[in-house]
């Protein structure tokens, strides 16, 4: 193997597949990644044995090859040098050159390379990939940090007669995003939180992306990168049951999503680090958002509005995580019974949140 490479298309591969390794495995070569140029490209691929990242970019290849090594300390390395980067294989190991720089960076050999066995034939579906993005940005945060919890510990993805959709839930919070209405192949199935990550990250640059979907594994496809995931193998729970109807939730007022955003920012640092809550009055669309500290202090907001009258408390975090990634101009909140669930609409999101005792 023998190539030359700019070191700012090295440098965003090594970036992306560097994730999807696993260095701390007691497998030397989950924390290696495959180094693989052929024809006028370099393919770059890491895995961790659950997921599998493979990225190209174009390239000067004088002699076709591969090689397995060190990927976090071949990204450090690349990250220290200047102009194009030269690389040669010299039996497991590579030799990198680059403006008088020169270095020898020990490998494995290329078969201890773990590559996923695929046998389902999936379902394909296509996607903007920004909008796939978009969608799984606005529910991941709400999965699960629970080992014990798995089924919660990623994204459901959801296809039916009625469109294509994402959820995620660690039981106290829960949102809901549709990607695409219409009909579409009935499927469901859980990404990892990784995985959904890794998606999220590959798919927000490209206008079309393929998003293979079968009951043990999901890939995404585009023109430079594939992300390989399995899904997990759990029942993920029906949501629906835990979505407060209208009627349930009949108090409901508009706000400007970033008035509101700012608002929650600021009054969240006065909140009580040890049992965080915000108390949110409102009054004919008048929002007065309020958080006291022992500590800290107190700090009060006012963000003015449309809509009814309501009283209640939320988690700030669980807030301003939604805030900050659902899309949208507006904001609107919808309250019912002190001790029942909120629902938080946004231009493509609902959003569930227990409330807190006041």
């Amino acid at each position: 193997m023998k190539l030359e490479i700019e070191k700012e298309k090295l440098l965003r591969l090594f970036s992306v597949v560097n994730k999807a390794t696993a260095p701390k495995s007691n497998l030397p070569a989950l924390g290696n990644v495959l180094l693989k140029a052929e024809a006028d490209k370099l393919s770059i691929s890491g895995t961790n044995l659950d997921q599998e990242v493979v990225s190209s970019a174009t390239a000067e290849v004088k002699e076709e090859g591969s090689a397995l090594i060190p990927g976090s300390r071949m990204r450090s390395l690349v990250g220290s040098m200047s102009g194009p980067i030269k690389i040669k294989k010299a039996l497991n190991d590579i030799e990198i050159f680059s403006q008088g720089f020169s270095a020898k960076l020990k490998g494995l050999p290329v078969d201890e390379y773990c590559k996923p066995i695929v046998e389902e034939q999936p379902t394909v579906f296509n996607f903007s990939g920004e909008r796939f993005s978009e969608a799984l940005n606005s529910v991941v945060f709400a999965a699960s940090a629970d080992a014990t919890r798995h089924m919660l510990n990623g994204v459901y993805f959801e296809s039916d007669e009625n469109g294509c959709r994402v959820v995620a839930t660690d039981g106290r919070r829960l949102s809901v995003c549709s990607i695409e209405d219409g009909e579409h192949p009935k499927a469901g199935v859980i990404l990892p939180t990784l995985a959904a990550d890794l998606i999220s990250e590959a798919a927000s640059s490209q206008e079309e992306i393929e998003f293979h979907v079968a009951s043990s594994y999901v890939r995404l496809a585009n023109k430079t990168t594939q992300v390989f995931s399995k899904t997990i193998a759990a029942e993920f729970p029906d949501y629906r049951k835990v979505i407060p109807s209208p009627e349930d939730t009949n108090r409901i007022a508009t706000f400007d999503k970033v008035e509101l955003s700012s608002a929650f920012r600021r009054t969240a640092l006065f909140s009580n680090p040890k049992a965080p809550v915000t108390h949110l009055e409102c009054h004919s669309g008048s929002l007065t958002i309020t958080s006291k500290a022992p500590e800290e202090g107190e700090a009060n907001e006012v963000v003015e509005g449309e809509g009814q009258s309501f009283s209640t408390a939320v988690q700030p975090q669980f807030m301003q995580q939604f805030l900050k990634t659902t899309k949208g101009e507006s904001i609107t909140v919808c309250v019912g019974e002190p001790t029942a669930p909120l629902r938080v609409l946004s231009e493509d999101t609902e959003y569930v949140v227990m409330p807190m005792r006041k």
